[in-house]
């Protein structure tokens, strides 16, 4: 993470200075992994300027034009309090997005009433289906592990890590506990986000899967094997799904009812009392035998 702390502090004290000082009741709120530290070389920078102003138009264009002028992928929203907490109820991306925001400069006050507003739309609009939901959509794109996949966005990568963040969050912001993150997960984001750091580097650019092209000059940045660049990748890939399944095992129930009617169509079974499933489906590579047409393999159906 040592890279991407360095990233985000020269970026904060960029940021800070194109519009010192501030007037009263602004703020300029860091979001995305620009808010959680996480930035690599070629990251999208999302900033947001908070405010109470009639018009923040000018400040505004003193702020996002020398980003813009300095070729830096800039997502960029202008609101106040009110504003953030009604798009926090419209979207459940902003929802999250503002869930883990953080203060560059400006108005301490007016940051935390952000935090309420952002608490009042917690409170009142749960995450979890939402996000389980979204873990079921990554595995239903990636049905196993490969190591050619996207770190960020791809199944065991770092968007199931910052969906595990969210949720802490939101159990933090209504009073609940929830346990922080364990060895094993700070473990896998660490080697996620070097992983990603190298491919961007390596490509020049935005690109965040690890193809086998990139295995060699990922593993030349970061100073090691092209086989334990795979290793170490791999591990964290599989930790990462490991403890999705252990966090969320309502992701199953669809998979369970996929393979179940996937059995009965090949088997020619029409009772489901018939089926006799080991209770691992969805984590093993479950063997039918199929008459004449030999022998099938499933991988999580």
């Amino acid at each position: 993470h040592e890279v991407s702390a360095m990233l985000s502090d020269e970026l904060d004290e960029a940021v800070a200075g194109l519009v010192a000082p501030l007037p009263d009741r602004v703020a300029i709120v860091a979001l995305g992994g620009y808010g959680r530290g996480e930035m690599s070389p070629y990251s999208d920078v999302d900033l947001m300027l908070l405010h109470e102003l009639d018009d923040p138009s000018e400040l505004a264009a003193e702020l996002f034009r020398p980003l813009w002028d300095a070729k830096l992928r800039l997502g960029h929203s202008v609101r106040t309090v009110k504003e953030s907490g009604a798009a926090a109820r419209e979207r459940f991306d902003t929802q999250t997005t503002l869930l883990t925001s953080r203060l560059v400069v400006g108005d301490q006050d007016l940051f935390a009433s952000l935090a309420g507003a952002v608490t009042a739309v917690t409170r009142a609009r749960p995450l979890r289906r939402y996000l389980v939901a979204e873990e079921r959509r990554r595995r239903d794109q990636t049905p196993f592990i490969r190591m050619e996949t996207d770190v960020k966005t791809g199944r065991g990568g770092l968007r199931t890590l910052h969906a595990f963040e969210w949720e802490r969050r939101r159990e933090a912001l209504i009073g609940r506990f929830s346990a922080e993150s364990g060895p094993e997960e700070d473990a896998a984001r660490e080697s996620l986000v070097r992983i990603r750091n190298a491919i961007h580097v390596s490509t020049g650019r935005l690109h965040d899967e690890l193809s086998v092209d990139l295995r060699e000059p990922v593993a030349r940045w970061l100073g090691i094997d092209v086989f334990d660049v795979a290793e170490e990748l791999v591990d964290a890939l599989q930790t990462v799904d490991s403890l999705a399944a252990g966090r969320w095992p309502e992701i199953f129930e669809q998979e369970e009812r996929i393979g179940r009617r996937v059995w009965l169509r090949i088997s020619g079974r029409a009772d489901p009392l018939a089926l006799d499933r080991p209770p691992g489906l969805s984590e093993m590579s479950w063997m039918l035998e199929t008459g004449e047409q030999g022998r099938v393999s499933f991988d999580r159906l």
